[in-house]
């Protein structure tokens, strides 16, 4: 189940494009966090807006978890 779920939000790489991060390298807690509040603060969001959100969530969840 976890994998179909995954499945749904996961893009190669989307994340790491939008923060302008190299692959291999860590995306910065800071700016995760960030991001995250940015987009739950904004009312209206689109449904790119709304798929990075998820991403983001989901990223800083696997992070914690391991």
């Amino acid at each position: 189940m976890v994998k179909k779920w995954m499945q749904n939000i996961q893009s190669t790489g989307e994340l790491r494009d939008y923060f302008g991060v190299k692959e291999g390298d860590t995306i910065p807690d800071a700016k995760l966090n960030a991001l995250i509040e940015k987009l739950k603060a904004k009312e209206n969001k689109s449904a790119k807006e709304l798929k990075l959100l998820r991403q983001a969530v989901a990223a800083k969840n696997m992070r914690e978890a391991n």
